[in-house]
């Protein structure tokens, strides 16, 4: 009866808790989905307002070019050659005839090489965000009318409306908690608590070596009964983040919760098909370890095990003042008739997990031999990238970056390859994870810095003129000790001026040890130097962290771009990341850019920069240097051309 009970108060404590949960995504849902359709109809309005200015100074150019008759406000019409001084004239004061903003705005209109005709209104304090468009002078000659208006009225009305939710979510949070911490209080009578061991214990968690005995036995009883033997390895995702978050009390009393949820669940299971009960272990920090023994020798009862596991987490879990929600990688053994020992089933399963984790949060995988075949691949990998770095096989190749609409250079990237003595060259996508495990990475990085900054010095020795250099950094090399350092001493020796560079990361920095990270970008930035989020939208960052460490460019990721002809959501998430850029400041550059649908999309929308296949693939430094040349000496010969028939 006090076991019922139990269950029941549980319950219904969880459908309180679900019911709120609900409550709250809710009550955030609604504003999140204003704040998105209000965005896009200030940008729309923004938009529609500057394409007709466009149209109407192209129009009004090609009035004032085609009057002949009228040497006050025209120039002859030359069908050939760029406006003139007075054509110009008329081009400003055609700008003052536009009508004025309703809000707080500014237009500057500039031609084909980035240089600015005209402009209206002072430049804007504080966070603001732009529309640009193309347009036609009397030549034909494309440029661009940019449109920037403050952000702060936008801002302070979503602020507002987002406060009075979060007040409400408060309350609904609050009274939830009251009755959550009453009810587990009735429930369960928590004192004081120990360790992460002690609370383990008290849901029959066995210690490291108890677990492995169980093992060893169950393996005895597989081998002698004919029956299966199946471990699940269970490994609670960011569980580092959440325990430098909440500390390590209330991270020892989410272990606890978790184990019983798991338990219960994976009991209820196994009592479903008629299985002894499972033994769980925990070796120690993150990790739990489920025995079940008989477990039919089917993938597809395997994977509702596994399934189950996952679906035990998928509720918040409350602990103390916090509400988390939590994920897991599950890796599954099977001793499938194989004379093997405790340590090895275990080891196959922790392999599975690693899998697992591979595939995204919330992920579970089985065993299998291509594991151990990959796996050993892997560790052959590493022995060669060490050696590798003793023996100088790494090249750097470059890809160029280009302005959206002056098509001027801007800079280069630089991407790591590997060229083993005698053998084709290696893609980053196969080394570059084994770099990171095997924690070469932070020595391969600091390589490529120092020659990224070295090459491009040598091209300025050329007689090329400056552009910057883009450098990819991991979250291993971010959190290592001595990084700034390193990147200082690089900048010193090289005697490259630190805006010239420019450090991408990706949004993982932001998973683990995140408040560290941005010190450290912090410092970076105070050296002068540029930092860049890469493949941003796919990964974790924070609005919060972004405006904390202040980067100066965002780069839209490949997979946005790929259906930018079919007008799929990710047009959609393409253009709100270029708003989200304009409206902090920050640059924004597509990379993956193949076609030109793409690029005119780009363009259309305001994007700053752009690289890919569609300019140039990747290439060494040679073949680089003499594509930039080229690339240079074509936008030099435009601009000479075209000052000659405005002359």
């Amino acid at each position: 009866m006090k076991a019922a009970a139990q269950r029941t108060g549980g319950s219904g404590s969880g459908f309180m808790r679900a019911l709120a949960v609900l409550g709250i995504v809710a009550l955030l849902a609604a504003p999140t989905a204003y704040f998105h359709f209000y965005w896009q109809q200030v940008e729309g309005e923004m938009l529609d307002r500057v394409q007709a200015d466009a149209q109407f100074l192209a129009e009004g150019a090609r009035h004032h070019a085609g009057d002949a008759n009228n040497d006050t406000a025209t120039v002859p019409a030359r069908a050939s050659s760029a406006p003139r001084a007075d054509t110009a004239l008329a081009i400003r004061q055609l700008m003052h005839r536009l009508p004025v903003p309703e809000f707080e705005g500014r237009r500057v209109l500039r031609d084909a090489t980035g240089r600015v005709l005209a402009q209206t209104g002072a430049p804007l304090p504080g966070p603001v965000f732009s529309v640009t468009v193309p347009w036609r002078d009397a030549t034909g000659a494309m440029g661009e009318l940019e449109m920037t208006r403050s952000s702060r009225p936008v801002l302070w009305h979503m602020l507002g409306v987002g406060s009075l939710v979060l007040v409400l979510g408060a309350l609904i949070a609050l009274v939830t908690v009251q009755g959550a911490r009453r009810s587990r209080g009735r429930q369960e009578g928590f004192g004081d608590r120990d360790g992460a061991t002690g609370v383990l214990a008290r849901q029959g968690v066995l210690a490291r070596d108890a677990f492995m005995d169980s093992v060893r036995e169950a393996i005895e009883r597989s081998g002698r009964d004919g029956t299966e033997c199946t471990l699940f390895h269970l490994d609670l995702d960011h569980f580092k983040m959440i325990n430098g978050a909440v500390g390590q009390t209330y991270a020892d009393l989410l272990l606890e919760q978790v184990a019983r949820v798991v338990r219960r669940r994976i009991d209820e299971m196994a009592e479903q098909v008629g299985l002894p009960p499972v033994v769980m272990g925990a070796p120690g920090g993150d990790v739990l370890l489920l025995l079940v023994e008989a477990l039919p020798k089917s993938a597809q009862v395997t994977e509702a095990f596994a399934r189950g596991v996952l679906d035990a987490l998928g509720s918040t879990f409350e602990v103390g003042p916090y509400q988390l929600y939590l994920t897991a990688s599950v890796g599954v053994s099977h001793r499938a008739g194989r004379a093997l020992s405790a340590e090895k089933l275990v080891r196959e399963a922790e392999l599975a997990k690693i899998f697992a984790k591979n595939q995204g949060c919330g992920s579970y995988a089985i065993h299998d031999q291509n594991m151990d075949a990959e796996a050993e691949q892997r560790s052959e990998m590493g022995q060669a990238l060490r050696q590798a770095l003793l023996n100088d096989e790494f090249v750097l190749y470059y890809q160029p970056k280009v302005h959206m609409v002056t098509g001027a250079v801007t800079g280069v990237e630089a991407l790591l390859r590997w060229q083993p003595e005698g053998k084709p060259l290696v893609m980053p996508d196969r080394f570059i994870p084994v770099l990171e495990e095997t924690g070469l990475i932070v020595q391969a990085g600091a390589w490529v810095l120092q020659e990224a900054c070295r090459q491009l010095m040598v091209w300025r020795s050329h007689g090329m003129p400056p552009i910057g250099v883009a450098v990819n950094v991991s979250a291993r090399q971010l959190q290592s000790p001595g990084f700034v350092e390193l990147v200082e001493r690089v900048l010193k020796e090289t005697r490259l001026e630190p805006r010239w560079l420019e450090l991408e990361l990706t949004e993982t920095i932001f998973v683990d040890n995140a408040s560290d990270n941005v010190r450290v970008l912090r410092r970076l930035a105070d050296l002068g130097v540029s930092l860049a989020i890469d493949d941003f939208g796919t990964g974790h960052s924070s609005l919060s962290y972004l405006s904390n460490f202040s980067p100066r460019t965002l780069k839209i990721d490949r997979s946005f771009l790929s259906e930018a002809e079919d007008g799929s959501d990710n047009v959609v998430i393409a253009r709100a990341i270029i708003a989200l850029g304009h409206g902090m400041g920050l640059n924004v550059v597509a990379e993956g850019v193949e076609t030109e649908a793409q690029a005119d999309f780009l363009r259309g929308h305001g994007c700053d920069q752009m690289q890919g296949f569609l300019l140039s693939r990747p290439q060494p430094a040679e073949r680089m240097e003499q594509w930039l040349r080229a690339r240079i000496q074509s936008q030099q010969s435009l601009e000479e051309a075209r000052r000659a028939a405005v002359f």
